[in-house]
């Protein structure tokens, strides 16, 4: 195992869940870094420069660390969903996406915050939705209150309801793509297995 300690500089549950489910061992760092989403300024380069903020907003507080930052966004139509602010924005969102398919990004930064070195990387996923009536849009904003979620819905759960296909990875449209996020770990020399706990096999 690296003698750094790995960091995740998410409040996200569901980032939090995959990195747990991996066995690893790490750390849960949060600071504030402001989401950005600039008109002029494509998806992925949207999504790798607020990861990179998200790493950076914990540096301090993390001596001899990894840090791991991520942000992911819904894009549809040449329009980024965010994380609805309220219940008609989310019915909105799927509304718009019913029958439909987006593309969700992840960017993705990993920081040494000893060294100051950082590396990037993305992955994207289209995802179809079913035909979605006004029922059931309502019944899966009532069940799943989607309001911490890009574009209003989360694939896993009752999400398995809504999402027709994917094509592309899983855990993007969850929020940490895992493996592009070893892609990225191993320009370090390291490998996400580097970091799982002793005797701890999923």
């Amino acid at each position: 195992m690296p003698d750094k300690k790995l960091i995740l500089a998410s409040k996200s549950p569901r980032r939090e869940h995959i990195l747990k489910e991996l066995g690893l061992k790490f750390h849960i760092v949060t600071g504030y870094a402001r989401e950005l989403h600039p008109e002029s300024t494509g998806p992925v380069d949207i999504v790798i420069d607020n990861a990179i903020s998200k790493a950076l907003a914990v540096k301090d507080k993390c001596k001899n660390s990894f840090i791991i930052g991520a942000d992911t966004i819904v894009y549809f139509k040449g329009d980024i969903l965010i994380k609805p602010a309220d219940y008609n924005q989310a019915y909105d969102y799927l509304k718009r996406l019913s029958g439909n398919t987006h593309t969700v990004y992840t960017g993705l930064a990993v920081l040494d915050s000893l060294c100051g070195r950082m590396e990037t990387g993305y992955s994207q996923t289209e995802v179809k939705f079913r035909e979605l009536d006004e029922r059931y849009i309502n019944q899966y904003i009532e069940k799943i209150h989607p309001y911490d979620k890009a574009g209003g819905y989360a694939i896993q759960g009752f999400g398995a309801l809504i999402v027709e296909r994917i094509d592309g990875c899983y855990f993007n449209v969850m929020g940490l793509p895992v493996v592009e996020l070893d892609k990225v770990f191993m320009r370090f020399g390291f490998s996400l297995f580097d970091f799982q706990k002793k005797d701890n096999y999923v």
